[in-house]
């Protein structure tokens, strides 16, 4: 205070200071200092205001490096997968020709059920491993939105006939409810339909001996287009929620782990939302939230 007094001192006339009423000299003292006050004051505001625009910065760049260095590791993973890729499925090929044709000739004696039985095996292990394959250069790869204007339920409609055997044997039933007249989507249309399969697939196998998914549409705010995808499974413990998007996470004896990472990378590139919630013993439900007009 005392370093404030003397500058506010030092700006007065000191000869006015020895002729002038105190009162004068007070009011001078005193509108300095309020001048001095106030400024101080503005700079204070401007500073608060200059380091929240900092630290937004500062979030920002870290946020594009952490991206950058997923970008450059998916990269990196990309390369690799493509190559193993390559030299996975041509010997996968040739595996899965090879049991076909001599389950074919096993299947013409009756002796040789057993064996014949043992060679579908293989193939299904063969197309197990070249789906692994499929999954991870998806992964891997960042596909170009090919934006196209469709009928999301007509998409529905393919996503559940893709995968209709089974659903038929787990005996899941499925309904669709929609509550917008119009539900029209412009977005890339096969990738859609993957998010669908994967979505409709993950419900199902949820439900090994019978249970319901109900499909919904619905608009918010004339913006967004909501489609809701719930079961009646057995539900996903809230440890497990937390991890359920993450590559390579999977609770299932055949799982990759890559198809709801997949999905939800698809809904994030349309700036959508993929989103979970569920409750252990009566089901899960995932919303796919995306924009009317994104293209």
């Amino acid at each position: 205070m005392s370093a404030l007094k003397n500058v506010c001192i030092s700006k007065l006339d000191k000869k006015q200071l020895k002729n002038e009423p105190d009162s004068q000299y007070i009011s001078q003292l005193s509108n300095a200092f309020m001048a001095f006050t106030k400024g101080a004051e503005n700079m204070q505001q401007m500073y608060e205001k200059l380091q929240e625009r900092v630290d937004y910065l500062t979030g920002e760049l870290e946020k594009k490096d952490k991206e950058l260095e997923e970008a450059n590791r998916l990269a990196s993973l990309g390369e690799l997968a493509a190559g193993v890729a390559h030299e996975i499925r041509n010997p996968l090929c040739g595996i899965e020709l090879s049991a076909s044709l001599l389950q074919r000739q096993l299947n013409s004696f009756a002796k040789d059920k057993d064996k014949a039985e043992l060679t579908a095996n293989i193939i299904e292990g063969v197309r197990r491993l070249d789906n692994i394959v499929v999954n991870l250069l998806t992964f891997t790869r960042e596909k170009k939105i090919v934006y196209s204007v469709f009928d999301p339920e007509q998409l529905l409609d393919e996503a559940i006939a893709a995968i209709e055997v089974k659903i038929v044997k787990n005996k899941v039933t499925i309904n669709k409810k929609k509550d917008c007249a119009i539900c029209v989507l412009n977005a890339d249309k096969e990738q859609i339909r993957q998010v669908f399969i994967n979505l409709i697939l993950n419900a199902v196998e949820a439900m090994p001996d019978k249970g319901n998914l109900e499909i919904s549409l619905s608009k918010k705010n004339d913006r967004l287009l909501v489609i809701s995808f719930q079961d009646t499974g057995y539900g996903i413990t809230q440890d497990v929620l937390g991890k359920i998007f993450n590559p390579f996470f999977t609770t299932k004896d055949h799982g990759t782990g890559l198809g709801l990472s997949i999905s939800y990378r698809i809904i994030e590139n349309h700036k959508g939302k993929l989103s979970v919630k569920s409750v252990r013993g009566k089901g899960t439900t995932f919303s796919v939230s995306l924009p009317v007009n994104i293209g």
